[in-house]
């Protein structure tokens, strides 16, 4: 196998596998891109280059065998079947892993990354010159460029400025420590512009490492079996909590992050303790975040996953919708897309702060300005609701939900939210609509509690007893329940 000059920035399939012609095989870092080298043929891999070695125009780096077939061992057996000829640096390390070999030095006029590390830092413009690897010989891994971003992007420390949130005596000693936590929602940074596409990487990429931590504290704690894999050709993230028993019901959970931030996979202080609590297998979808895609998108990104699970031999019965603010609103549009294509209704669908109305139009959007722990709409929404849909289509059903028609039908609905947020009008208004259009739905608001406290902090008092009602909610409406 010959390749273009570059540096070889990572092996895709260990030496000794067995690769069908078309297989990616290897990853080359050139001056314009990096490009995925794939199989010429069927057969068995053998490497013959290191992973940080530069590369001539060319130049073999590997073979693919026939079975039983050995791979040249000296040089003139090399030139004779290839034709080409083989440097002499590289029959040091023949025969052995090349994956396996670490390089002593950085490869001239480049740096030892991971694929990972290299494509983030590309979508973060981060500069790897000025990184430390903390990987096997110094290489630079995906840790190290989240680093990196978490410190680009962290505040510059705020002098104090007497930040004291209003505590109720009404709420659960947990509760009034916990809210007691909150930093002064003003003092954080504001968002990137709607349309800074660099800006918003930069912000989801030290978004997930921020909250690294956290959601591998709960995956410790809960011990759910987690499968990264794809439904409708939208990536997914299959969640089993410990002890689950085969069932066809299954959660699929929409994440929030105001359209912006969060994945599947950064979003587990949600999905984790409901999927243990209800005992029901949880299908996160990993939908793509804005502005890399608009709402109409998203929204058939959402309902692709939920058909699939239809063609996979789900009944609508056995399947119910849950998201939590941004994600909510998502789910809500999905259920509205596939009722509008006659393709059916879920069995029921909870709701978690909802972003109902995307715009700043509502009662608590003003009255609860200040009293809200997690953001200030000016400052942290507003650009990000112009990254998901243009101000122009602010009411359309599928980004306000409030706005919907929901006559001709809709599952029951549990909306959960707190009386400290500016979402609290979102709670009620959607509320509204939906019992006024006849349709059956439950709003259960919890006093003092901030935006999606259930996520925030599990383990409060009033976050257990929310998870506790929606499994009864759950359990009422899904086939099987009891």
């Amino acid at each position: 196998m010959y390749t273009a000059e570059g540096v070889l920035v990572g092996w895709l399939q260990p030496s000794g596998a067995r690769v069908t012609a078309g297989d990616p095989i290897l990853l080359i870092e050139t001056e314009k891109a990096t490009q995925e080298v794939v199989a010429p043929a069927d057969g068995i891999l053998h490497q013959a280059a290191r992973i940080g070695e530069r590369l001539t125009e060319q130049e073999v780096v590997g073979f693919i065998l026939a079975d039983g077939e050995a791979p040249p061992l000296f040089e003139a057996e090399l030139v004779a079947a290839t034709g080409q000829p083989f440097a002499t640096r590289r029959l040091a390390t023949r025969g052995q892993p090349a994956a396996e070999k670490a390089l002593s030095e950085r490869p001239p006029g480049g740096v030892i990354a991971t694929p990972a590390a290299r494509k983030l830092a590309r979508t973060a413009n981060i500069d790897l010159t000025r990184l430390t690897g903390s990987g096997p010989g110094g290489r630079i891994v995906e840790a190290d460029v989240e680093a990196a971003i978490h410190s680009a992007t962290a505040p510059a420390a705020t002098p104090a400025r007497g930040w004291s949130p209003l505590i109720p005596a009404t709420i659960s000693p947990e509760a009034q420590a916990f809210l007691a936590t909150f930093p002064e929602p003003a003092a954080k940074p504001p968002s990137p512009a709607a349309d800074d596409i660099a800006g918003w990487a930069r912000a989801h990429a030290g978004n997930e490492a921020e909250v690294r931590r956290l959601n591998a504290d709960i995956e410790a704690l809960y011990k759910p079996q987690l499968v990264e894999t794809h439904l409708g050709g939208v990536p997914v993230l299959d969640i089993r909590p410990q002890n689950w028993s085969e069932s066809r019901r299954i959660l699929v959970y929409v994440h929030g992050g105001a359209y912006v931030l969060h994945s599947a996979a950064s979003s587990l202080t949600s999905s984790v303790p409901v999927a243990d609590d209800t005992g029901l297998r949880i299908c996160a979808v990993d939908y793509t975040c804005a502005p890399a895609a608009g709402y109409r998108e998203v929204v058939g990104q959402v309902a692709a996953v939920l058909t699939a699970l239809r063609a996979a031999g789900h009944d609508w019965a056995d399947i119910a919708l849950f998201g939590d603010s941004a994600g909510a609103a998502i789910a809500c549009a999905a259920i509205l897309k596939l009722r509008d294509e006659g393709l059916g209704l879920p069995a029921a669908a909870v709701l978690w702060s909802p972003w109902a109305d995307i715009a700043e139009i509502g009662d608590s959007y003003a009255t609860l300005r200040d009293a809200d722990l997690v953001f200030r709409y000016e400052q942290h929404l507003k650009s990000a609701a112009l990254a998901y849909a243009p101000a122009t289509e602010h009411r359309h059903p599928w980004v306000s939900p409030v706005y919907a028609d929901y006559r001709a039908g809709f599952p029951p609905t549990l909306i959960q939210g707190g009386t400290k947020e500016i979402f609290l009008s979102n709670c009620v208004r959607l509320y509204q609509a939906l019992d006024t259009a006849g349709q059956t739905a439950k709003l259960d608001l919890y006093e003092g509690m901030p935006h999606v406290f259930q996520a925030f902090n599990p383990d409060l008092p009033e976050s257990k007893l929310a998870r506790q009602k929606m499994k009864a909610f759950l359990n009422r409406y899904l086939s099987g329940g009891h």
